[in-house]
């Protein structure tokens, strides 16, 4: 809850500030507010200090950027998060490095995905802090080769975790087909995969047939590529040649499930059955894309939390993400600023089958 109520604070002044034509910097000054005394509060919320709101801090969102505290805590308590148990345990699932030599670098992906999943863990600390607890865990696109015993080694996870969330594409993390396949969907289709540069076998989220020149998120029954992203090797070459910041389109797929359905377990007696977890999948494109679905996850609450009750069936959405960030020239593939990342703009009967 912390990280999301800074972000609605920061992002409150920064609109008066734009509104007025002027600089954060000085819209803290004219409202008699030194910058330096806000930086250093804010830094000390993200620091995990005791949360405060000052006395100055709350004058300066009511008077001088038009803020209804009330509005401002008004969702909260209906986000993912905030209905996971006391000390419950959250399982994050991420892709490792190994997979089949082909130009597209599995060791560049898992990297950026790992940082995903660090960035997941830092906001659920400033958001939940003391209710969870995390476990890890690392598998191999191999496991895809084996999908029974993974299945059954995932519902092990499934009845003992509050979330579970599965981090990084089809590429490298066969799980999150298999949540979205046997549980987010359950037998239907879903309305958007992924087409990558390669083929991928059985994956229930990726397009079959591979373009190495058009990449990003198709919808499924039209087989329309609308959101394109720049494949990473293409990324590296041009940034070899790049004297300025080389601009980056990127895509995501972030899909949350707080519906607690109750499901069999086919291993055990007949009939008994299971509640799910929250169950969230933050699936990149190329090199950007999974942090930027996370991203989107804490600092667009507002926005998700409106995707879990206006779509249907409600509590669950599947909602594709465009992401444009920029390389600095003469870095690595992987030094990329993600600059924006936003749902995908359409009627919202159309946003979910």
């Amino acid at each position: 809850m912390k990280t999301v109520l800074l972000h609605r604070i920061d992002g409150a002044i920064e609109k008066a500030a734009n509104e007025r034509s002027q600089g954060k910097k000085l819209f803290l000054q004219n409202c008699g507010i030194a910058p330096a005394s806000y930086y250093r509060w804010r830094d000390a919320m993200k620091r995990g200090g005791r949360w405060e709101i000052p006395g100055w801090l709350l004058d300066l969102l009511k008077h001088h950027c038009a803020v209804n505290l009330a509005e401002l805590f008004s969702d909260l308590a209906s986000l993912p998060w905030a209905g996971w148990p006391h000390r419950g345990k959250v399982v994050i699932i991420v892709g490792a490095e190994d997979g089949p030599a082909h130009p597209l670098s599995f060791r560049r992906l898992a990297e950026r995905d790992a940082r995903a999943a660090m960035l997941l863990i830092d906001e659920l600390h400033g958001s939940v802090s003391d209710r969870f607890r995390v476990e890890i865990v690392v598998v191999s696109p191999a496991v895809r080769n084996d999908l029974a015993r993974t299945r059954s080694w995932l519902r092990g996870h499934l009845r003992e975790a509050a979330c579970v969330a599965a981090i990084g594409s089809p590429l490298v993390n066969p799980v999150v087909d298999i949540l979205a396949d046997d549980y987010l969907f359950g037998g239907s289709q879903p309305p958007y995969r992924f087409r990558w540069p390669i083929e991928i076998h059985n994956s229930f989220l990726s397009d079959p047939r591979a373009d190495p020149n058009q990449i990003g998120i198709l919808k499924t029954e039209t087989g329309e590529l609308f959101i394109q992203a720049d494949p990473v090797t293409r990324i590296a070459a041009a940034a070899a040649r790049a004297t300025e910041p080389l601009s980056c389109r990127d895509a995501a797929i972030l899909a949350v499930d707080q519906r607690r359905a109750r499901v069999e377990d086919p291993e055990r007696a007949r009939g008994e059955r299971f509640e799910l977890p929250i169950i969230i999948l933050a699936m990149g494109v190329a090199a950007a894309g999974t942090e930027a679905a996370i991203r989107v996850l804490f600092e667009q609450a507002s926005r998700v939390d409106h995707l879990l009750r206006s779509l249907r069936p409600e509590g669950f959405f599947f909602q594709p993400i465009v992401v444009a960030s920029r390389k600095p020239p003469g870095t690595v593939v992987d030094d990329i600023e993600i600059i924006s990342a936003e749902f995908f703009e359409q009627e919202e009967r159309d946003l979910q089958a």
